[in-house]
């Protein structure tokens, strides 16, 4: 059992959006649908997605797509009928179809321009103008043979009823349908969906959308238009695309423009926030007394980023504003410039309780640094190039912290020396990763990574009590924070080992 011949191939790898004409619209989707012909399965057609439009039925199969795929017109449905299903049969959705093409509705393709016409009555290309061809076997007229006798094949007169010579009966035009008339297809539904897909399936032929093309817009003839067909209307149709995109840049512009404005304006109202906000802070330091909620608003808004970044002595420097584009020298600038970002920072943060100006992280200088720079941004590649050219201008040093791999700026005050020697005034009392960050003002993984840092140094004055591989009495294992007390071990002599 085949496909009729009324159904058109199509190429099921497209997306359906695609397939689909000018103001054809997609009315429904449906997967898991199988085909019958007639009362018969289709045996090449029992996986697929069916989908809806406005003008026409498809149906995508999912094992070959390129193959088994096709539209069908919903122009030559004539009648539907709906299946419920009952036990293990699916639903199912019945379309009568008639095979007459007097009313061809199928697209053609303009063999001037190219242009893809839609599937309608218009008797002109949408595009050029040029009329449709016309069918040979259209032109051709009817022939006699058409009474001829299916018995002895004998050509009669048009007139007679019977065949003049084995009295057969003659077959006419109009004696009811043929086999080919009226055609069957039906669409299962095995997984669900099979009311929306019929319900929206019967607007759709209630609305018959198709008919928009067939029926000719009566408009007034305007001597403004020109000639609506040829090389004029061609010429006209690109202009006419052509201010349409003009007017769509426009517009996008004026909202970019009008975007523009409304940044500028949010981000003079986050300086003046900011600047508020330190005034409040100022004043609150000097009297002792801070409001509730203030130290949880200044800390919100240094996570969005909104607090004054250092600003720049001067303007930012490029390598265009070097002499001869000297990059060795443009490096240097660069530093000399770091180094008055480095000092902002060190200045705005020296009376505050959250961070550490002599402990630095490279992410965070990095963004203070393009922060203050504004649009002429460095990229990571040239940051790290300039941060040695640091060492020589500022008592800033790079090291990377213990086994970590994480990179910090410090000043001597966080040097391994300066930090065991703190480290020995807070002892004999148990030290924590949590206190000694406190103290220090830095984080408690940076405070974690500084202390094994200084753990693993040569005469650590620092001894670790490991709880979290302790098996404690009346606890078991736990992860606990580990404690350091005095290494009473340092100054001792061990039994096969010189003094």
């Amino acid at each position: 059992m085949d496909l009729p011949s009324v159904t058109t191939s199509v190429d099921g790898t497209i997306p359906i959006e695609a397939l689909l004409f000018q103001g054809e619209d997609l009315l429904a989707s449906q997967d898991g649908v199988g085909l019958y012909v007639g009362n018969d399965k289709l045996p090449s057609h029992q996986c697929g997605t069916s989908h809806l439009s406005s003008h026409r039925l498809f149906y995508i199969d999912s094992p070959h797509p390129t193959r088994r795929s096709f539209s069908l017109n919903l122009s030559l449905v004539k009648k539907t009928e709906y299946y419920a299903g009952l036990f293990t049969s699916s639903p199912k959705a019945s379309l009568f179809l008639s095979s007459d093409s007097s009313d061809d509705l199928s697209p053609w393709t303009c063999s001037l321009c190219g242009f893809r016409n839609p599937p309608g009555f218009s008797a002109v290309c949408g595009l050029c103008g040029v009329p449709v061809p016309t069918p040979v076997q259209n032109l051709v007229p009817k022939s006699r043979s058409s009474n001829a006798c299916t018995m002895c094949t004998f050509i009669n007169h048009p007139s007679l009823a019977t065949c003049e010579m084995c009295d057969s009966p003659l077959k006419r035009d109009g004696d009811g349908p043929s086999t080919t008339s009226s055609l069957l297809i039906k669409l299962s539904f095995r997984r669900g969906g099979d009311k929306t897909f019929y319900a929206d399936l019967k607007r759709a032929l209630m609305t018959k959308a198709w008919q928009s093309l067939m029926t000719p817009h009566l408009e007034p003839p305007q001597a403004s238009l020109g000639t609506s067909s040829g090389i004029s209307h061609i010429l006209s149709l690109n202009q006419s695309s052509q201010s349409t995109s003009n007017v769509s840049l426009s517009l996008a512009l004026q909202d970019l423009q009008a975007l523009m404005v409304k940044a500028k304006h949010m981000v003079n109202l986050a300086d003046d926030l900011s600047s508020r906000l330190s005034a409040v802070e100022s004043t609150t330091n000097n009297n002792g007394d801070f409001p509730e909620g203030t130290s949880s608003l200044l800390s919100d808004i240094s996570n969005l980023a909104i607090s004054k970044p250092p600003s720049l002595e001067s303007t930012p420097i490029t390598l265009e504003m070097i002499k001869n584009r000297d990059e060795a020298r443009w490096l240097k600038e660069l530093a000399v410039e770091l180094s008055s970002v480095l000092h902002g920072i060190q200045v705005k943060k020296s009376d505050s309780d959250t961070s550490n100006p002599d402990l630095l992280p490279l992410d965070r200088l990095w963004v203070s640094w393009n922060r203050a720079r504004g649009v002429s941004l460095i990229p990571p590649s040239t940051f790290l190039d300039v941060l040695p050219h640091l060492e020589s201008i500022t008592n800033m040093r790079i090291r990377i912290i213990g086994q970590s791999s994480i990179k910090v700026l410090y000043t001597p005050h966080f040097s391994l020396p300066s930090i065991s020697q703190r480290i020995s005034q807070i002892l004999p009392q148990p030290l924590t990763p949590t206190s000694f960050g406190t103290s220090e003002r830095i984080t408690i993984s940076l405070s974690q990574l500084l202390l094994s840092e200084v753990e693993m140094s040569d005469g650590t004055p620092i001894c670790r009590d490991d709880w979290e591989s302790a098996i404690h009495v009346g606890v078991g294992g736990g992860v606990l924070e580990t404690k350091y007390y005095p290494n009473v071990f340092v100054d001792y002599v061990w039994d096969g080992h010189s003094e």
